[in-house]
């Protein structure tokens, strides 16, 4: 219990450190990949009319995931989004969870834990919603690189903001009770507990 403590003091210290973000350097790289993008595609759908169905298709039909796009620039620029890995803290806060103590709850389940617990990350991914959500309390929503979404309920003092990519591991924030809520999604469908980690191994 001393270590864990110890990983909230020093979550709480990291928090309360200004951020220096370089926000106008963060705006203007957006900014310009957005007009690459723009250009891109008038290009693209002008050279054939094949392209423009094509285009239609796949931006309005197909879903797109932001973990994909961050794979295929991050193999190219380096990372698209900032990363969030505190690799001192994961190891503690990253334990098994015993599945006794994880029942069914809603759409997902709730697992057992200590109140103001920190909560690890259990596969990297982009931080596609942090809001509250009724039944959930604050919940953060990581699309994985793994192709699933994975909801993370009843948290409280969050780590990271809205499409900070996280790496697996990381802290995502604290139990608000003894207890916090998982919900696996893939394409869609719900996924059972035990069947996403037995998936997610092969």
């Amino acid at each position: 219990m001393d270590e864990i403590a110890l990983i909230n003091k020093r979550h709480q210290e990291r928090k309360m450190k200004p951020k220096d973000d370089k926000k106008v350097s963060k705006i203007f790289s957006k900014i310009l990949l957005s007009i690459i993008f723009i250009l891109i595609s008038c290009i693209y759908i002008h050279l054939d009319q094949n392209n423009l169905e094509s285009y239609k298709k796949l931006i309005f039909m197909d879903n797109i995931t932001f973990t994909k796009i961050n794979e295929v620039y991050h193999r190219f620029f380096g990372s698209l989004f900032p990363s969030i890995v505190n690799n001192e803290e994961s190891l503690l806060a990253n334990n098994e969870v015993n599945l006794n103590e994880v029942t069914p709850y809603n759409d997902g389940y709730k697992i057992k834990t200590n109140k103001n617990n920190p909560i690890s990350v259990i596969t990297s991914g982009i931080i596609v919603y942090l809001d509250d959500k009724e039944g959930y309390g604050k919940t953060a929503i990581i699309q994985g690189i793994d192709g699933y979404d994975i909801w993370y309920g009843n948290i409280t003092d969050p780590n990271v903001k809205l499409y900070d990519y996280v790496e697996k591991g990381s802290i995502l924030g604290n139990s608000n009770d003894e207890y916090y809520y998982n919900v696996f999604y893939h394409d869609g469908n719900k996924v059972n507990y035990e069947d996403y980690f037995k998936q997610t191994e092969n």
